[in-house]
């Protein structure tokens, strides 16, 4: 009787294995910026799956998109072929890249991508995309994902804002000032020439690595639980600590919380770059050109 019962579950495993639905498809698409005064902009919005940008000479724009669809049967799976789609939306100065579901639309007029959950059954499908951009070296980057994916940015000279969450964020020779944060990944980030403005890395689980060529004058702010700082960098002193006073109202009264954060100059100059790791070590590192 056992056995037969163990046989009975095994076929319904199989059965249900046997059913399961699964659509790839690899798109690609190309477009050319109207503008190459290096004031273009380029935003990628994913959700499920990584995102590799490399920095270019050309001013084109080439996206290749590896989407994947799999569902528990057929039904399912047309739903998700249809309703995940790849959308470039034009702008006066760049464009913006998004998966559209179906709870997703663009903003026109605050120029991002907003999501609407009501109702959506998220057991129907599950779906994936994988970027691989090329786009020219001098744009002002915005580049995201949250789950199933890391992110890469190569060879890019503009300002950049790389966001995560359950991945991690690397930044190959790029210049700028960067705005590198995640939850759970590390950050590493190898400039070509030191950032000349304010510039923040950040996770929560992971280790923060920024190694800069040649010299840097700036003001480093340290923040971490779980973590230490440590730098190359010969010519660099403490400014003791930076006190931050939090005011917060409630039924009770107001209270105010003070927090304090160690505070590091190298050089004379005032720009800061912010280090801030939960659980994690934060390496600055000086690198010979």
């Amino acid at each position: 009787m056992r056995a037969s019962f163990l046989l009975i579950l095994a076929l319904i495993f199989i059965g249900a294995v046997s059913t399961a639905q699964k659509h790839n498809e690899t798109i690609t698409e190309e477009r050319s910026f109207r503008v190459s005064d290096g004031k273009e902009v380029f935003y990628i919005d994913n959700i499920f799956g990584s995102v590799e940008i490399i920095g270019t000479k050309e001013d084109q724009l080439t996206i290749e998109v590896d989407k994947t669809i799999s569902a528990k049967n057929s039904t399912d799976l047309e739903t998700g072929v249809e309703e995940i789609q790849l959308e470039i939306i034009e702008l006066d100065d760049g464009y913006y890249v998004f998966i559209k579901t179906g709870y997703s639309f663009f903003d026109y007029e605050n120029r991002k991508v907003k999501y609407d959950h009501c109702g959506v059954d998220w057991d129907d499908y599950d779906f994936q995309c994988d970027f691989k951009v090329l786009v020219p070296e001098k744009v002002k980057l915005y580049a995201s994902t949250v789950n199933n994916g890391n992110i890469l940015v190569e060879n890019i000279t503009g300002d950049h804002k790389v966001m995560n969450v359950n991945g991690s964020i690397t930044l190959k020779n790029v210049s700028g000032n960067t705005t590198a944060h995640t939850v759970n990944g590390d950050v590493d980030i190898t400039y070509r020439n030191a950032p000349t403005g304010n510039c923040s890395y950040e996770t929560i689980n992971g280790d923060i690595t920024v190694s800069v060529s040649g010299n840097l004058s700036a003001e480093i702010e340290v923040d971490t639980f779980n973590g230490d700082f440590f730098t190359s960098y010969e010519n660099i002193r403490s400014r003791g600590n930076r006190v931050e006073k939090t005011r917060e109202s409630d039924d009770e009264g107001t209270t105010y919380k003070i927090s304090s954060r160690p505070v590091f100059q190298i050089g004379e100059g005032d720009m800061k770059l912010s280090f801030n790791s939960f659980n994690g070590n934060m390496y600055l590192i000086r690198r010979e050109k």
